[in-house]
């Protein structure tokens, strides 16, 4: 299921949404969906004024109702046309704009807390600290998902590009937002790492899929010394 083209621009909304019905998708999303919901629950209160950059069809930011203000903030306005059915219900404290997540129109020490879910694999990782450090108050938390270098299938993913000589996402470690983090004075408080797999043929995923849970299950207490599941989920704070 295609979604994208080869510029990785997110050309068919619909089938974004959908593409949790294969069997890889579903599995990444019963790993790190109840997480993540406990995350939005946990972190975003009554009161706060939240920016989720990257924020495509809304699939979390419909999750953030609790917040007092929340810019929703995408380049993509199919995206962003094709999810507004899921936060008419809290249509009065959204503001949408349609622009760059590492040049947007917010206002300066804005926000309480700033959410990305699947966007630094595209863009200059400082770039985007930096404009989190601005629209960031200070104390505020940045929480960030983003695709681990180290994941078995990722590095087969940049292998496979490296030798095509074509561009492919940038997938980064730990260590790389530990470092770029503390350049814009930020501090590590908590990561999380889930999703551990290899690849599989599509014929065969459904049935890899009760192996992948049970590798997950024995490698969980070694995720915090050596992350090697699909993504990283890390929450900052700014100094």
């Amino acid at each position: 299921m295609r979604y994208t083209n080869k510029h990785f621009f997110y050309t068919d909304p619909a089938a974004y949404d959908e593409r949790v019905r294969q069997p890889i998708e579903s599995f990444i999303a019963n790993e790190w969906d109840p997480l993540l919901r406990q995350y939005l629950h946990d972190e975003i209160r009554a009161g706060m004024t939240v920016a989720d950059l990257g924020c495509g069809t809304f699939i979390h930011t419909q999750h953030m109702g609790a917040a007092r203000h929340i810019y929703a903030v995408d380049i993509n306005e199919k995206m962003l046309a094709w999810g507004r059915p899921k936060i008419e219900h809290m249509a009065d404290k959204v503001t949408i704009l349609c622009e760059s997540a590492t040049h947007t129109s917010l206002p300066a020490a804005s926000c309480d807390v700033v959410w990305v879910d699947g966007l630094s694999e595209f863009l200059h990782l400082p770039d985007l600290f930096r404009e989190v450090q601005r629209i960031i108050k200070p104390g505020g938390k940045f929480i960030i998902l983003y695709q681990n270098k180290w994941h078995p299938e990722n590095l087969l993913v940049a292998l496979y590009y490296w030798l095509l000589r074509r561009r492919g996402k940038k997938y980064r470690s730990l260590g790389e937002f530990k470092k770029t983090a503390a350049r814009f004075n930020f501090n590590l408080l908590h990561f999380e790492s889930r999703a551990l797999f290899f690849y599989a043929p599509p014929f065969l995923q459904n049935r890899a899929i009760g192996l992948w849970r049970r590798l997950n299950r024995l490698y969980a207490p070694y995720q915090k010394k050596v992350p090697l599941g699909n993504n990283i989920l890390c929450i900052f704070q700014k100094g």
